[in-house]
């Protein structure tokens, strides 16, 4: 069972309204790929290390490409990409995973879903920021976890998306990315 919300719904539930709130621009994207990519670099348990294993056997070569890939987002998010690639790709995904896992706690909170528990239960690839040792990942992950608690799960839908995450997916990872992940 997820935390309860604090904020009341208000905002619509549509594609637009989730990348408009959480694209690479926004404040919430800032500060949590900040605190995610400090995370990373206090994390003692090896979840980089875990991650690049398994991105270089899913995607061969990629590795190597991800400054190229990655100098968009590293421009929106002042990473210097000379050794921090990695740990931006793995920040960014992981703060996506998070978001959609909270959407999906909250739609199967509100009974809408029969979802597995996915953002703040430790489990999968993406679940490292559970155990890492920085004050900032908690506060970000309480401030995100507010602003999904701020959209309406009742209203219209009228924007004509049936993927409510695709436009913030493909704000966040640009398609040169998109295409070397598969």
């Amino acid at each position: 069972m997820s935390q309860p919300m604090h904020a009341s719904p208000s905002q619509p539930l549509t594609s637009t309204a989730i990348c408009d709130a959480f694209a690479t621009g926004s404040p919430l994207a800032r500060e949590g790929i900040a605190a995610l990519l400090d995370g990373l670099a206090k994390d003692d348990g090896g979840a980089l290390g875990r991650w690049t294993e398994w991105l270089d056997a899913w995607a061969p070569g990629v590795l190597a490409k991800l400054p190229r890939l990655l100098t968009r987002p590293a421009a929106f998010y002042n990473v210097g990409l000379e050794g921090q690639a990695a740990p931006l790709l793995l920040a960014m995904q992981t703060y996506y995973a998070l978001l959609v896992g909270l959407f999906l706690e909250r739609l199967d909170d509100a009974g809408l879903t029969h979802a597995e528990p996915q953002s703040g239960s430790a489990t999968g690839p993406f679940a490292w920021w559970t155990s890492a040792r920085t004050p900032a990942l908690p506060r970000f992950v309480g401030r995100l976890r507010d602003a999904v608690g701020r959209y309406d799960l009742a209203g219209d839908r009228d924007d004509g998306e049936c993927d409510l995450f695709k436009r913030l997916y493909q704000d966040l990872f640009p398609r040169p990315l998109r295409r070397q992940l598969g």
